[in-house]
């Protein structure tokens, strides 16, 4: 193809793409805009072993590696779940929509954080997730030289969100923008051909 023929396509399906990109981030900023509010409650608690009111955490390796995954699993299974159901009357199916546990590399904090439709819902809820895991961990020992119970401790307790934490106006612009711009790109590229064809 010559210089001059792609310049021409170019000034002929620019307009075009521009249209569907400026279309597709306007939709994707509507969807934002009239979309529910999310917001975002966040608690986390770390692992200890201990007894008799004293804490320690000088088997942390054998806590990381052995109890701290178990406990990231534990949080969004399903007693658990029905536990923090029974404490928010909110449902399990609910509960496990809005939660995600986690547990950073390396240490032993349990993170927690909950998305609901009102600041209070998600705060109850993660605060019901931690004392939900409390009683997990209450049952769960360690052994290096003796065996020692173990303790959930607050670090941070549940937040109580100030503003909404989604859906982000700028996210569903770019998304919007991204999926007008290709929808526009396959529609010039129909176009092309279908033109080409009918030389």
């Amino acid at each position: 193809m010559e210089p001059h023929e792609i310049l021409a396509l170019v000034r002929r399906f620019t307009p075009l793409l521009l249209a569907h990109l400026v279309l597709g981030a306007i939709a994707g900023y509507a969807i934002a805009a009239f979309s529910p509010p999310v917001f975002t409650s966040t608690a986390s608690a770390f692992v200890a072993a201990g007894s008799g009111g004293s804490q320690s955490v000088t088997s942390s390796s054998t806590l990381i590696s052995a109890v701290m995954p178990t406990l990231v699993e534990l949080g969004t299974s399903q007693p658990v779940l029905d536990d923090v159901a029974a404490m928010t009357g909110i449902d399990p199916g609910e509960i496990n929509r809005a939660l995600t546990v986690t547990n950073p590399e390396n240490t032993l904090i349990i993170e927690v954080s909950a998305d609901a439709s009102s600041a209070e819902k998600a705060q109850t809820i993660a605060q019901a997730e931690i004392k939900a895991l409390g009683r997990v961990v209450g049952n769960l020992s360690v052994k290096v030289q003796e065996e020692t119970a173990l303790n959930l401790n607050d670090v941070d307790t549940a937040s109580l969100p100030g503003a909404p934490s989604g859906p982000s106006k700028a996210r569903y612009l770019l998304y919007g923008g991204v999926i007008g711009a290709g929808i526009g790109a396959g529609v010039c590229s129909y176009l092309y051909v279908l033109s080409r064809l009918r030389r």
